[in-house]
């Protein structure tokens, strides 16, 4: 298990740090596709390679360019998989300082069959959300102006729905552990009992599987092994984690 927070920790480091809050993206006449944009190389294989490129960027929305979509997104130069997804709009068009960052805390990117996979997990029910990157582009400049064309069509998503023939796969995870691993310890047998989602320590790809490992807010650990469809086929019998 320590080898296994380890891989997870080892993770988050990058390789390059290349922060470039600038809008010298290639333009698309009359307006740029984006606005600014914060960069961050990313290892996605535990030291393995391969590296891909992180991104915050903000999204000029219409032709006033008052409204700004703030994406998140990853692109690997060796398949041209580009992973995207907006969580908010605003007015501003600067990027937080450290937001690729700050995102990684909560998200983990993998690769697996050419396409990038990004799991978080989620509260209110608990869920884990695993989503495939659907977009392959020549340059990260197509991309921006595919997603820029995609977010002036639709409405913001506030939540993330099972979607399979899109890409998006939803894990269920209250059905499959019992309420008391998503429970801190000081409010097991009360009355009031929050819920909280677990953190997501490690997740190992191998022979079509996808082994999950999770640490509930009681202190336990388990894992979820999903199938290549991102189906739940074996979960672990939560256990404390050896110190």
């Amino acid at each position: 298990m320590k080898n296994t927070l380890k891989a997870a920790a080892s993770f988050y480091f990058v390789l390059t740090l290349s922060v470039c809050l600038t809008a010298q993206m290639n333009p698309s006449a009359p307006e740029r596709d984006v606005a600014n944009v914060q960069e961050l190389a990313v290892n996605v294989a535990e030291g393995r390679g391969p590296v891909v490129r992180g991104f915050c960027a903000t999204v000029p929305l219409g032709a006033g360019r008052t409204e700004f979509a703030h994406v998140f997104a990853f692109f690997d130069p060796s398949t041209g998989a580009f992973w995207w997804k907006s969580n908010w709009h605003s007015a501003s068009s600067e990027v937080p300082t450290g937001a690729v960052k700050g995102f990684l805390k909560d998200h983990m990117v993998r690769k697996a069959d050419k396409h990038l996979v990004v799991f978080w997990t989620a509260d209110m029910p608990a869920e884990l959300v695993a989503q495939e990157s659907a977009l392959r582009v020549n340059n990260v400049e197509d991309a921006w102006r595919a997603v820029r064309q995609e977010l002036s069509r639709k409405p913001l998503r506030l939540r993330e729905e099972d979607k399979p023939e899109a890409g998006i796969h939803v894990i269920q995870l209250h059905k499959l552990l019992d309420e008391t691993f998503f429970t801190a310890k000081p409010y097991e047998g009360t009355a009031m009992r929050p819920f909280h989602p677990p953190d997501i320590k490690g997740i190992d790809y191998g022979n079509s599987r996808w082994t999950i490992t999770l640490a509930g807010a009681n202190g336990l650990t388990t894992t979820v092994v999903l199938d290549d469809r991102y189906r739940p086929i074996k979960t672990g019998v939560p256990a404390a984690t050896p110190r």
